[in-house]
């Protein structure tokens, strides 16, 4: 697809910026999730998580860019006046590259800098332990077992929490 041939092996050139609405109709039309992703490609979808969260003044709906070209994406959801629950997608044939790691970094850096939430928290699939182990890495540490109904089917998840406080000791240690 030659929307993502030619981006740079430089993983730290994403820049993360407001998503354009241009990026949301593009990305509907990203190819399918396989594998153990395809639970997945609901969240790109008509009715996913840009159409049903990026249109609220309170959320923060970043597109990950590489050279210009929109390789993922994250959600900043607000909870509350000080927290937020995160969400982050990877083009479906870029998944596997180093660019969640990256687009993570850069995600919650604008999370507990300049929006200065005090803890953002997400929840994974407890069968997507690849998600799971890259989310620890990052700090986030295990709550708890949650479970959902996502299109008609029920889901069971992971819950995870990172503080403003974990954030900065991880990054003093690095």
């Amino acid at each position: 697809m030659a929307e993502v041939t030619g981006l740079p092996e430089n993983r730290a050139a994403i820049c993360l910026a407001a998503m354009r609405p241009e990026e949301i109709a593009a990305i509907g039309q990203w190819p399918s999730y396989e594998g153990v992703h395809a639970q997945m490609d609901y969240a790109l979808r008509d009715g996913g998580w840009l159409a049903h969260f990026c249109g609220d003044g309170g959320n923060h709906c970043y597109a990950a860019r590489l050279d210009g070209v929109c390789v993922g994406f994250s959600l900043l959801i607000r909870q509350g006046m000080t927290e937020a629950e995160l969400r982050i997608a990877v083009h479906p044939l870029l998944v596997g590259q180093g660019l969640g790691a990256a687009i993570m970094a850069k995600t919650l850096a604008a999370g507990f800098g300049e929006l200065g939430f005090a803890a953002i928290w997400l929840i994974v699939r407890k069968n997507n332990p690849i998600a799971r182990r890259l989310y620890a890495r990052c700090g986030f540490q295990l709550l708890g077992e949650t479970g959902r109904t996502i299109q008609g089917q029920a889901v069971e998840f992971f819950r995870m929490r990172l503080s403003r406080a974990q954030y900065r000791k991880g990054r003093d240690q690095e």
